[in-house]
């Protein structure tokens, strides 16, 4: 999905080129408006900006300002400078700070397209989750990686003669880090793999995922990325000796969130991180290794994407409130609603359950393993009982109820429930429920009863706790036709009813489906049937 924020103070630019860059867009691109430098920086705060098109003089804080803030908050945004001005100042500052395209107004349409279609042609080209799976082939051809691998391996599981020429055999991979300095461990976790995936695309994405964080860390990090057991490894050195412990855990933790949600945005996985809050000896690496896993392990209440990025020992701070008697008081609660076929109930319990480990933040791991057990044991006896474990295993895994390891974290274990409970209700009612039906039909509903709101495919996904990308494939599977398609008709069919009533005027029903002016509306009407708005109206008089 492409974001697009167009910045001017005068109304009929800012709208104009907005509306235009939505009709001439592809339906997964979101533009945002802006009159104002203030109401940009409540736009780009809470979303990814990949392309800002701006004035530059405008009042209060100017487009040289918000082209800072935004490339300070979003490094990759691209910029296009829309202004009346060419002054020195204005240049030097669009070649210093790397400005795609400095237009004069004014400029014709199709000119500040074709412009804008030439940038975004490079931000998909240096984006695009293609580039990043070729750039991982080619490093996967490449024996450096697993070498790498296996000293890292070595020296984190203590084997004996793993520092004796670590120095000697890092230089032949020109791997410019020194073994007389201390390094910083950082590990993370996939928290969910797509069932998709194969092993061969696991071990691309890992690759992926190096080399985004080295690309954020290139210029003042060196970076020695791995994997050992289940987590992905980093051991991290500052390019300058002289940087101190504290600058350098700085600058990592606040690179982390972004790196979390470029790598969820471009490769659409959630990952978790732990830093090590100081620098450690090589000789040290395998106990501060054992230290973080340990901290994922305990997770964070019922959070994926978490980052563990902290001075202080997180342990320490926070106690676990969940207490045997709860659990087990939850567990008869969600087995008394599965006796009674209560669908509801048994989710509202199960949400309880787990919401409890999620008020606790560090939930230890006995305490989850028996939570494990207990929880497994009541619903293999409810199923035995029942005698439809063999229907049951035909439609999900049962093996999970018996294997902990098979859980990635309390979320997953949790998500098992939920999809678990109501295949159980199905199976014992012997009756089906449509799922992905209801979800259409849900998201068919909204739309409809919010025409003239936001209907972009993010917000879509808000109201029925999705992604955006697992929305979309999943209306398309079930409707036959996209979500952009599906708004534009029932946009179109609400457009000719009131038209034919002929209650309304034109203008009241743009705004009241959601269309910022009437030549907008207009525009988009006659595209559709050939017709303009009035056009179509005075033809139904006619007939009528």
């Amino acid at each position: 999905m492409l974001h697009i924020l167009v910045v001017d103070d005068e109304p009929h630019i800012a709208y104009g080129v907005g509306q235009l860059l939505e009709e001439r867009s592809e339906p997964d691109t979101r533009v945002w408006k802006a009159l104002s430098v203030k109401q940009a920086i409540t736009v780009f705060e809470n979303n990814r900006i990949d392309l800002l098109v701006t004035d530059i003089q405008m009042p209060g804080m100017n487009g040289l300002d918000l082209v800072t803030l935004v490339q300070k908050h979003w490094r990759n945004c691209k910029v296009i400078f829309l202004t009346g001005y060419s002054d020195y100042e204005y240049l030097h500052f669009a070649l210093q700070h790397q400005v795609a395209e400095y237009l004069l107004k004014p400029v014709e349409d199709e000119v500040l397209l074709e412009k804008i279609d030439e940038v975004i042609t490079q931000i998909k080209a240096s984006s695009n989750l293609e580039t990043l799976r070729k750039n991982a082939e080619r490093q996967l051809q490449q024996a450096k990686p697993l070498l790498i691998r296996e000293i890292v391996a070595s020296i984190l599981s203590r084997e004996s003669n793993a520092l004796t020429q670590m120095g000697e055999q890092l230089g032949s991979l020109n791997v410019d880090m020194s073994c007389e300095r201390p390094v910083m461990l950082m590990i993370a976790r996939i928290d969910f793999w797509p069932e998709r995936y194969s092993v061969k695309d696991k071990l691309l994405m890992e690759y992926a995922i190096h080399n985004i964080l080295e690309e954020y860390l290139a210029s003042s990090i060196q970076v020695l990325p791995s994997s050992y057991r289940k987590h992905l490894i980093w051991l991290l050195q500052s390019s300058s000796p002289d940087t101190s412990e504290r600058k350098m855990f700085v600058l990592l933790s606040e690179t982390l969130t972004v790196l979390q949600q470029t790598i969820l945005d471009l490769l659409q996985l959630k990952v978790s991180f732990v830093l090590a809050p100081q620098l450690t000896e090589w000789t040290s690496l395998g106990d501060q290794y054992e230290s973080l896993v340990s901290l994922l392990k305990k997770g964070i209440g019922m959070e994926q994407e978490i980052i563990i990025a902290d001075e202080n020992n997180p342990m320490e701070a926070t106690k676990s409130h969940v207490t045997v008697a709860d659990m087990k008081q939850s567990v008869r609660k969600i087995i008394m609603h599965l006796e009674t076929m209560d669908t509801a109930g048994v989710k509202r319990e199960t949400s309880l359950l787990f919401q409890k480990f999620a008020e606790s933040v560090f939930v230890d791991y006995g305490l989850q393993l028996e939570v494990f057990c207990e929880l497994s044991l009541s619903i293999l006896e409810y199923v035995n009982g029942k005698n439809v474990y063999d229907e049951l295993e035909k439609r999900v895994s049962m093996d999970v109820l018996v294997n902990y390891s098979q859980v990635d974290n309390l979320e997953a274990w949790e998500r098992y429930c939920q999809e678990l409970f109501p295949l159980i209700i199905d199976v014992v009612e012997q009756r089906g429920n449509d799922q992905k039906f209801l979800l259409s039909e849900k998201v068919d509903a909204y739309i409809i009863g919010n025409l003239n709101g936001d209907l972009s495919l993010t917000n879509l996904a808000k109201q029925v706790y999705l992604s955006p990308y697992y929305l979309s494939r999943l209306y398309y599977a079930e409707r036959g036709s996209h979500l952009s398609e599906r708004i534009t008709a029932l946009k179109m069919s609400k457009a000719k009813e009131y038209l034919a009533e002929g209650t309304k005027k034109i203008y009241e029903i743009a705004l009241e489906l959601g269309f910022e002016n009437t030549p907008y509306f207009s525009r988009f009407f006659k595209k559709h049937t050939g017709l303009t708005p009035q056009q179509f109206k005075e033809s139904n008089r006619v007939s009528s």
